[in-house]
């Protein structure tokens, strides 16, 4: 419960950090998947929260769009940060990211293209993915649409999200805390077997 409430209270400052504009797109479409399946999905009100938020990411080019008496392009110009990251965010193995995640090792994409390791890397980061997925594997034995279900997948998810994505370590950051909540459940639920703690 306290990882739980330290990622509710620090999670945009997480995505922050990682300084990658992809990750918004994939949390808001998760998120609605999600709603979409417990038929709590309101149309109106999401569409009100992108116009909000286009709105709201409009405004940190205010000094742009006086420069240029408010006839500047924001989509054009979006369009065109997508193309140089196409052109310099890419890498030649797919699920580079993924591969990073489990091994630690990611095949560098300048020079000579070697294998190269990464500092931060812990073997808890592919037992806790593994621990995702049995958690979101037995939730979904028993046909439940529950919270769990949404926190548990978020890890595997977001690695094949990533794609070809050049891989970096930082990118982690937003999934490792969801990934650390499945391993202690599943840790708490091995001990309470065993009757070294209590339920």
């Amino acid at each position: 419960m306290l990882l739980y409430n330290a990622i509710r209270k620090h999670f945009f400052n997480l995505m922050n950090f990682i300084k990658m504009k992809k990750r918004d797109i994939f949390f808001v479409a998760i998120n609605a998947c999600y709603k979409i399946v417990k038929g709590e999905f309101n149309i109106r009100l999401y569409i009100l929260h992108l116009i909000t938020a286009f709105f709201v990411f409009s405004l940190t080019y205010l000094k742009t769009f006086l420069n240029h008496n408010f006839l500047f392009n924001i989509i054009y110009f979006q369009l065109k940060i997508f193309k140089y990251w196409l052109d310099h965010s890419i890498t030649n193995i797919p699920f580079a990211s993924f591969i990073l995640f489990i091994t630690g090792s990611f095949k560098s994409w300048w020079g000579n293209h070697e294998f190269l390791r990464t500092q931060a890397w812990s073997f808890l980061w592919p037992v806790s993915l593994i621990t995702s997925l049995i958690v979101s594997a037995k939730i979904l034995l028993k046909r439940e649409i529950a919270p769990s279900l949404f926190f548990s997948s978020i890890p595997f998810l977001y690695l094949i999200y990533l794609g070809v994505q050049a891989p970096f370590s930082r990118y982690f950051i937003l999934i490792l805390p969801f990934c650390y909540l499945s391993f202690s459940y599943i840790f708490f639920e091995l001990l309470a077997k065993y009757k070294l703690v209590k339920k």
